[in-house]
């Protein structure tokens, strides 16, 4: 069976492919209808203390926070890294499993890559709300304790209902999660005071002036001085766990009730905040405990709730899941109630209703969050139980993916319908069969295929080729991006990935180990502001940037840590020694030593071209295709598109301009197309082989502007 999950999204040629916010709908063999299904949750990890959020950095770790004042890394094969990436505990109050103080919530800047920061949201020594910066040392493994920096500090009168989740939304802005200050019934009326910030979502930029900026675009901006301009929405009584939607931006939350009701709360994407979901005058869609109340008509009602019946207590706000192993659950907002451990699934039916079903019956009091990997697979955390679960589809709950590394160092699978390997978390291309010969020495895993749509990814096995040098002399460099888009203002930034060997897995890195880099850019050619024409060369330039970065690791890293260094140019010269021209051509080399002992340097590494916006390297010139004309734009909404599972074909059926252009790409970026035109409104994009099960993307353009389209093959 093929399903094909298409995310149509608008995009620019220097966008990364997959995630922007996009529209998800299904379209080929089978359509997405609402189904009632089961899931299994499968021990991952244990061994934590009171663990309250889960949360990942764009990479395969995820990190645990424990409630009393850690962050622990739990790695991909379910082992948890012995010293926490961090630890305030001093500065931190909590209790025990029932408090509802502590460290509470963790946020990773949507720019953690290059600019190290993470958010918290803990109570302090007095018990107020703290919202606080950190960034990360030189070890990508420990945050820099002399880092923090309050940037909020938020009056708690008791000692309860204190939110505490934050998550960063597709805006780029920071979100936080208030309750309504504790007791009961909300005696201070903060859910409806709007000077208040006890009972909101507060909507906050961090990118701007110390310590934070009000959006301004905030719903309450400007509007009356006895409302506080932070607040995005109201009416709420405690929010225990919100997020968004990675495939669409919608968020949903769920927000814990009195006596009697429990609910989840949405917002579509293309809200523009300044929602009311009514606390203390409603409780879910039940008359609540405020004193001369608007009618419900006045307020946002909740999408989905329950009562206390049948041991139900208090809700825990989950995810939808957008991952690729399990396609049944696709689409589907999972929650649990923290007492009775039942899990809800939540969809909408195509138009305004949701609909809801019971999942599972789990391991009973105790759940106090759902959070989600970067390929998108859900976890769920049992405080009482110090665990970490996988939430699988129940259907695959008998399946036992693995692993054997044969003599000669080619790897089998356990057996399964179809199979995608991975190095390093990439999809290798073709590699589709139960049994692969690696040519690099590396992290392997596999996604294996099974009956009723399940798919699983097998532990890791690291293998070794012994093709590397003893001194780490043999080094490798990834840019990530070498072509994005350049901003006068915030500049360009990218990253250099630096991985370095030793002869045998056995050996482990110690702290007199390190890597030395230096990298330098300097200009080549300048360009014309208007046309992008080269209008010289510049000989002998002067190095305009230059970083020397040591990294040292502690004992027990494995040989095959990757390190990352931020390499960022700006147009306004700050952070560089000399002004960074836009309208310059700039090329950058990297060169690496690994310091054991006495240490050798490594040769310079191949030059990478770094070039400004637009420019095309095989002309010369920026591309001028001037102002965007609607009438040519592809409207991706009126397609139909049909995947062919015995070959490598994808037809395009609907209204496509005939100066439309088409390529299909892997998640490797390589082009798998030969397109072939057959009509005014169809195209065939014909590849090799079969389709293998994984990631695809559609680039697409009429009009000089490249836009892509994702798609899932099972």
């Amino acid at each position: 069976m093929v399903y094909l999950a298409v995310y149509f999204c608008r995009m620019t040629r220097h966008t990364h492919i997959f995630l922007s916010l996009c529209t998800l709908i299904f379209l080929g063999i089978e359509a997405h209808t609402q189904t009632d299904v089961d899931i299994n949750l499968i021990p991952f990890a244990g061994g934590f203390d009171k663990p309250v959020d889960i949360v990942h950095a764009g990479d395969e770790r995820l990190f645990v926070v424990e409630k009393g004042g850690t962050i622990q890394i739990l790695r991909p094969d379910g082992t948890v890294d012995p010293t926490p990436f961090l630890d305030i505990t001093s500065i931190v109050i909590s209790g025990g499993s029932n408090s509802e103080r502590g460290l509470l919530g963790l946020a990773f800047h949507p720019a953690y890559d290059t600019n190290g920061y993470l958010y918290l949201n803990y109570i302090g020594l007095d018990s107020d709300t703290r919202i606080a910066r950190m960034q990360v040392s030189s070890d990508p493994d420990s945050v820099d304790t002399a880092s923090l920096v309050e940037l909020m500090e938020i009056d708690q009168p008791f000692n309860n209902h204190n939110g505490g989740c934050l998550r960063f939304g597709p805006d780029g802005y920071l979100y936080i999660g208030m309750g309504d200050g504790g007791s009961s019934e909300d005696p201070l009326d903060y859910g409806q005071d709007m000077s208040s910030l006890l009972g909101k979502m507060l909507r906050i930029r961090v990118d701007g002036n110390f310590p934070y900026e009000v959006p301004s675009d905030n719903p309450f901006v400007g509007t009356s001085s006895d409302t506080l301009p932070e607040i995005w929405a109201s009416g709420l009584r405690n929010p225990w766990r919100f997020s968004f939607d990675r495939s669409n931006g919608d968020l949903y939350l769920g927000d814990v009730g009195q006596y009697t009701w429990e609910e989840i709360d949405h917002q579509p994407a293309g809200s523009q905040g300044g929602e009311n979901y009514g606390w203390r005058c409603y409780e879910g869609n039940h008359a609540g405990y405020g004193v001369d109340c608007p009618p419900m008509s006045a307020f946002v009602p909740p999408i989905a709730e329950y009562s206390h019946d049948d041991g139900h207590c208090s809700v825990t706000g989950g995810y939808v899941y957008r991952g690729s192993a399990y396609p049944e659950l696709f689409g589907k907002y999972f929650y649990v109630d923290y007492c009775s451990g039942q899990f809800w699934s939540l969809e909408q039916d195509g138009g305004d209703n949701w609909v809801g079903f019971e999942v599972t019956t789990t391991l009973g009091f105790g759940w106090t969050c759902i959070g989600e990997d970067y390929l998108g697979e859900l976890y769920a955390a049992n405080q009482v139980g110090s665990m970490i679960y996988r939430i699988i589809d129940a259907d695959c709950s008998d399946n036992d993916p693995s692993i054997t590394v044969n003599a000669d160092t080619t790897l089998t699978a356990s057996a399964g319908n179809a199979y995608q390997w991975y190095l390093e978390g990439e999809a290798l291309p073709l590699a589709t069969f139960q049994d692969y010969a690696p040519v690099t020495t590396g992290l392997y895993t596999v996604l294996i295929h099974y009956e009723a749509n399940c798919s699983e990814f097998a532990e890791s096995v690291f293998v070794d080729l012994g093709t590397h040098s003893e001194d780490c002399l043999e080094f490798e460099t990834a840019p990530v991006d070498l072509n994005k888009s350049f901003d006068p203002v915030n500049g360009v930034r990218d990253r250099v990935q630096i991985k370095w060997y030793k002869s045998s897995p056995e050996v482990r890195y110690t702290d007199e180990d390190a890597a030395a880099c230096d990298i330098k850019a300097w200009a080549k050619k300048t360009l014309d502001p208007e046309t992008g024409e080269v209008t010289g060369t510049i000989s002998d330039p002067d190095t305009i940037l230059l970083v020397d970065k040591k990294k040292f690791q502690a004992d027990g890293i494995t040989p095959r840590e990757i390190f990352k260094w931020p390499l960022k140019f700006r147009a306004d010269g700050v952070n560089n020694a000399n002004r960074v021209d836009p309208n310059i051509r700039y090329q950058w080399q990297v060169r690496c030593a690994c310091e054991h002992g006495e240490g050798q340097e490594s040769p310079w590494s191949e030059v990478k071209i770094f070039n400004t916006p637009d420019f095309d390297p095989s002309t010369g010139v920026f591309s001028t295709s001037g102002p965007e004309d609607p009438s040519k734009r592809l409207d991706a909404d009126t397609w139909s598109l049909r995947p062919y599972p015995d070959e490598a074909r994808l037809v395009i059926s609907g209204d496509i301009p005939a100066e439309s252009h088409f390529s299909l790409f892997d998640l490797t970026g390589r082009r798998l197309e030969i397109e072939t035109r057959v009509a005014a409104d169809q195209v065939i994009l014909q590849g090799s082989g079969t389709w293998s099960a994984g990631v695809y993307v559609i680039r697409y353009s009429s009009n000089g502007e490249w836009e892509s389209i994702p798609f899932m093959v099972h």
